[in-house]
């Protein structure tokens, strides 16, 4: 009898756990090291990187924040369909006295907590922790306001000096000012996040399955085994190419017909099943159909 989903679901699962162990594994040991080895300079560097970027996002995130209300300002001169439209999805009020209205609420309500604070029982450091959150909201509101007050001209030109502040960062905190920790930091993210994680997991995975020949202990620990047309081209187009490569390229939709197929279909099988000519199915329980 052809498996169902749940246990072909559980099996791969079990199974990526397993190659993800090994490609984590195999990059703490072996690749980092390597990787590290061939700068005599990088933890520094990495370092410095790490303390520029986050220097870089402390500067941005008021940025962005500001042309977000910006933005949305923009939009409440728009003709009402175009703002009903936009709002549908957006949490901020549709008009302005509505959003006047809303900002005003929650100064009071802010006010209200910074108030409270000197009846409760904290610690310094918990207490000026609640206060830097609290004149962090404020400071939002307050900023929420003086861009209601401007009119449309006004915002496109803080708009425009917005994106103009923006691009001076992220200009400043490049490869033109700092060389050697960017490309240090770069090049690592590139290889850490990217190249290897990909690479190492197809190397491990196709060398997985056809070690075990296709009955992995994930299908094991499910009590499924895999039968059919079973050789080494065989399993690396049904384990590789028609499983990852196929939801890459079908950008997930591939998934969800391996989900429709498995439940709606009559013999269960998947698209790599038909192709490879092989099919799952319940360990030691074999049926003509």
């Amino acid at each position: 009898m052809n498996a169902g989903l749940f246990r072909r679901v559980m099996a791969l699962i079990a199974d990526f756990i397993v190659i993800a162990a090994l490609v984590s594994a195999t990059f703490s040991f072996v690749a980092r090291p390597i990787f590290v080895s061939r700068n005599p300079d990088f933890e520094d560097l990495f370092e410095s990187f790490r303390a520029l970027e986050d220097e870089k996002n402390e500067k941005l995130r008021p940025l962005v924040d500001e042309e977000y209300y910006v933005n949305q300002a923009l939009d409440l001169s728009e003709d009402d369909e175009a703002r009903s439209r936009f709002f549908r999805c957006s949490p901020l009020p549709k008009s302005r006295k509505e959003w006047l209205d809303d900002i005003e609420q929650q100064r009071g309500e802010w006010l209200a907590k910074r108030d409270a604070l000197d009846d409760e029982d904290l610690s310094e450091d918990r207490r000026e922790a609640e206060e830097a959150r609290i004149e962090a909201a404020l400071e939002d509101l307050d900023l929420q306001s003086d861009i209601l007050d401007e009119d449309e001209a006004q915002l496109r030109e803080r708009r425009d000096a917005i994106a103009e502040e923006r691009a001076r960062i992220n200009e400043h905190y490049s490869h033109l000012n700092y060389p050697d920790e960017y490309d240090v930091g770069d090049a690592y993210i590139l290889f850490s996040v990217y190249l290897y994680p990909v690479i190492a997991f197809s190397a491990f995975h196709i060398i997985y399955m056809l070690s075990f020949k296709g009955h992995s202990l994930g299908r094991r620990l499910m009590r499924l085994r895999l039968s059919g047309n079973i050789n080494p081209l065989s399993l690396l187009l049904r384990e590789f190419f028609w499983k990852y490569v196929y939801w890459v390229l079908t950008l997930g939709f591939g998934v969800f017909i391996d989900i429709y197929m498995c439940i709606l279909t009559q013999d269960r099988k998947t698209p790599r099943d038909h192709f490879s000519k092989t099919r799952v199915i319940l360990d030691e329980v074999v049926y003509p159909f």
